[in-house]
C-alpha cells in the first residue's frame, strides 16, 4: 500500500501557474471523436472561362482562410480533451473565486463565452479551471507528452496553438 502510494506521488506535477496535478493519458477515441466533429469546407467551385466547366479553386482567400480555421478549432478539440481526461487536481479549486469573476469579465469584454457552461456544476468549473488558469504554455508541451503525442505532432499543436494566440 504504502508503494502505491509512493508512485501515485510521484506522477504529481507542479505546472508553471504552480498549481498540481496529475497528468494522465488521454483514450485515443476521445481525441479523434473530437477532432471529427469539425469539419472540413467545402472547396468552392468556379467557372474556368477557358475551358467551360466548372472546377474546384482551393487556393480562394476564403476558402484557405476557413480551412485554417477549421485546423485551429480541431487544435482546440484536442486540447479540450487533453484537458478534461488527462488533468486531475490535486488540490480544490481557490474558493476565494477571483479566477472565475476573471472569467466573467473576458466574457463581458468578448473574449470567451462562457454560455454552454454550468458554473454551478463542479466538473464544468474544474474543467474552465484547468484550461484557462492551471495550463500556460510550457505546460500544454507536458501535457501532450504526458498523453502520448509523438513529437511532432506535439510542435503541429503548439504550432496552430501560437497561431491562434497570435490573432
Amino acid at each position: 500500500m504504502l508503494e502505491e502510494q509512493t508512485t501515485m506521488e510521484q506522477h504529481i506535477h507542479t505546472l508553471s501557474t504552480g498549481v498540481r496535478v496529475r497528468l494522465g493519458t488521454v483514450s485515443l477515441a476521445a481525441i479523434t471523436d473530437a477532432q471529427k466533429r469539425i469539419q472540413q469546407p467545402p472547396v468552392p467551385r468556379i467557372m474556368n472561362q477557358e475551358t467551360g466547366r466548372e472546377e474546384e479553386d482551393a487556393e480562394h482567400p476564403d476558402y484557405l482562410a476557413a480551412c485554417e480555421l477549421a485546423n485551429m478549432d480541431r487544435a482546440n478539440a484536442v486540447m479540450e480533451t487533453l484537458a478534461l481526461f488527462g488533468v486531475d487536481l490535486i488540490d480544490p479549486l481557490p474558493e476565494d473565486g477571483k479566477w472565475i469573476r476573471k472569467l466573467k469579465l473576458l466574457e463581458k469584454l468578448g473574449r470567451v463565452n462562457l454560455g454552454d457552461f454550468d458554473l454551478e456544476d463542479d466538473v464544468n468549473l474544474e474543467f474552465l479551471y484547468i484550461k484557462y488558469v492551471a495550463l500556460s504554455l510550457p505546460d500544454w508541451t507536458q501535457l501532450f507528452r504526458s498523453a502520448g503525442m509523438e513529437e511532432g505532432v506535439v510542435a503541429e499543436m503548439m504550432e496552430a496553438f501560437a497561431e491562434g494566440a497570435g490573432e
